[in-house]
């Protein structure tokens, strides 16, 4: 087995890792074949598919990436409005009729009416 035969199988097997690694949607994995398999075919044909690899690993990163930000903001924003008192969490469309806000703090309608009943049974 000469040199070559060694380096094309080398090569094939790492094509292979890049494609199992993006089915498994382990981009970094198949980054990192794609990667090994562009310093491998340096200044060869085969290295056009690796850069496509490295390019292809790299956009679905980014994408990713971008996914999980957009999910952690959103989490964030639900987070951001809960009742001070209960706990009670509210979506961006229920928030504005069900709770009432001050500097940093809310108060949801059920512990409204509850502060109210306690205020007014004190001074009965």
């Amino acid at each position: 087995m000469t040199a070559i035969d060694t380096n094309e199988q080398f090569v094939y097997i790492l094509k292979t890792m890049s494609a199992k690694a993006f089915a498994e949607n382990k981009y970094f994995d198949a980054l990192e074949c794609a990667i090994a398999a562009h310093i491998a075919t340096r200044g060869t044909e085969e290295n056009k598919t690796a850069l496509f690899l490295i390019g292809q690993a790299c956009d679905l990163i980014r994408l990713e990436s971008t996914a999980k930000s957009r999910k952690m903001r959103e989490q964030e924003a639900d987070s951001q409005f809960k009742c001070s008192f209960c706990g009670k969490g509210y979506s961006d469309a229920d928030a504005p009729k069900n709770l009432v806000a001050g500097p940093n703090v809310f108060i949801c309608r059920p512990c409204v009416k509850s502060a109210y009943d306690v205020m007014f049974q004190e001074h009965k």
